[in-house]
């Protein structure tokens, strides 16, 4: 179609100019993958029920004919990249597309719009994978669509790859329409107390990567225990995790700086000024309840989602390996977006904490060390930051973005090391009672018993 537009002299009246557009070619050839990835996964997914040609055909025409609208919409004057139309499938893309011929893509529509796809496109592949050649596809089967949203007749352990690819589907969006949500109410409520809002973000995140994976173990009827891993974990280990969240922080802040020097994100002049007026607005309450709900909150709920629901479940298709690299992956890209704001470096020092969560997790097999490392590193830093001019007398802030005195680092390095020894030395059985459960028996009745 680009090679046609440009022989025909047409080009420039679509991209407003005459030379051959190679970016834009490769960046629309990225969104049509995407794109075709998820409706080829949902039509698969339909179609499977069918139990002939013609009433394949009956399910197909409702979609092709409903996958016209957002073409249509996309004509629309007024109709634009933003707010609920980020999150709403096929219209995103269409609408993602068009902001590239013109030349006016907006970073943070665009990431939320390719970030949602990428969900969908996961949930409806593991739809089909789940039905194609199960008891769903098969002539003499009598299941139905709506099978697909009845709870197990018997209980598992875990819930399946396919089942965390469906709740992270439905995560991307909700998490998306709540953080704007809460960010426009605050705007728009100038008399709401530093306290209210406070206790709103962690309404926010406890109603969305609480609730959410809460939910999906419930109707799965997965064991809460094995699913949230909540096993102990030891006095050791606890010891190790404290230590670890006291040090790992001054390597997720050289991981932000490395990255900043890299072009990696960065926070600009109005970013600054803006963190320095939250954080005076912060001092004006109670440390405590900052630590409430900036560390204690996000250790808790966060853990339970990433390190708990999902680790378990991807851990039972994937090498520990690749379990610990998808979830810090996951985990880092939740961080990125804020509201209707992309952050894109919170990613690197997100990850690499991630990472450091999701090896004590593996080691441990437990939630409850990934939990204390991701409280003591949050409650240190909100700590320092609350306190911030009384300890002006150790020089290099923690908000700062240079790098920290070698002194600093050679005492986080200290620290770090102890800690990942005690976790190391604490956890040598659970290694081998993790083998033997994810490549053991498979799970049924009589793991269960």
């Amino acid at each position: 179609m680009f090679t046609t537009l440009w022989a025909g002299g047409l080009l420039e009246l679509l991209t407003g100019a005459d030379t051959f557009p190679w970016l834009t070619i490769f960046q629309m050839l990225g969104l049509l993958i995407l794109f075709s990835g998820f409706f080829s996964a949902v039509l698969l997914s339909l179609t499977s029920f069918a139990k002939s040609f013609k009433e394949a055909q009956a399910y197909l025409i409702p979609v092709m004919l409903l996958s016209l609208t957002p073409a249509m919409l996309s004509l629309m004057p007024g109709i634009t990249l933003s707010g609920a139309l980020t999150i709403l499938p096929l219209i995103n893309i269409v609408l993602l597309a068009r902001d590239l011929l013109s030349g006016t893509v907006d970073p943070n529509n665009a990431f939320v719009a390719i970030i949602s796809t990428f969900a969908y496109a996961a949930a409806a592949l593991s739809v089909a994978a789940r039905l194609f050649g199960s008891d769903a596809v098969t002539r003499t089967s009598e299941k139905s669509i709506g099978s697909l949203l009845r709870r197990p007749r018997e209980p598992s352990l875990r819930p399946t790859p396919q089942a965390a690819a469906l709740m992270l589907a439905l995560l991307v969006p909700v998490y998306f329409l709540v953080s704007n949500g809460l960010m426009r109410f605050i705007k728009a409520s100038q008399d709401t107390s530093v306290e209210a809002t406070l206790l709103l973000n962690a309404v926010a995140l406890i109603s969305t990567f609480g609730l959410l994976p809460t939910l999906a173990t419930w109707i799965g009827r997965n064991q809460f225990k094995t699913t949230f891993r909540l096993q102990p974990s030891g006095t050791l280990s606890i010891i190790g995790s404290i230590l670890l969240g006291l040090g790992a922080w001054a390597f997720a802040h050289e991981a932000f700086v490395i990255a900043d020097a890299m072009g990696i994100g960065g926070l600009s002049d109005k970013q600054i000024a803006g963190a320095e007026a939250t954080i005076a607005k912060m001092r004006e309450t109670s440390p405590f309840l900052l630590i409430a709900v900036f560390a204690l909150t996000p250790a808790v709920i966060e853990e339970l989602c990433f390190r708990g629901y999902l680790f378990s479940a991807i851990r039972t298709a994937v090498s520990p390996l690749r379990t610990v690299l998808i979830t810090a992956f996951l985990f880092g890209l939740f961080h990125v977006l804020t509201g209707s704001a992309l952050l894109v470096e919170r990613f690197v020092p997100s990850t690499l904490m991630g990472l450091i969560i999701g090896w004590v997790a593996y080691r441990t097999g437990s939630v409850f060390p990934g939990i204390v490392i991701h409280f003591v590193h949050n409650a240190l830093l909100n700590t320092v930051l609350y306190y911030k001019d009384q300890l002006s007398f150790l020089g290099a802030g923690f908000d700062d973005q240079t790098h920290l005195p070698l002194l600093w680092l050679t005492i986080a390095s200290g620290l770090v090391i102890t800690g990942g020894s005690l976790v190391w030395m604490s956890s040598k059985k659970q290694i081998a009672r993790d083998i033997e459960d994810n490549h053991g028996p498979k799970q049924g009745n009589t793991e269960l018993a």
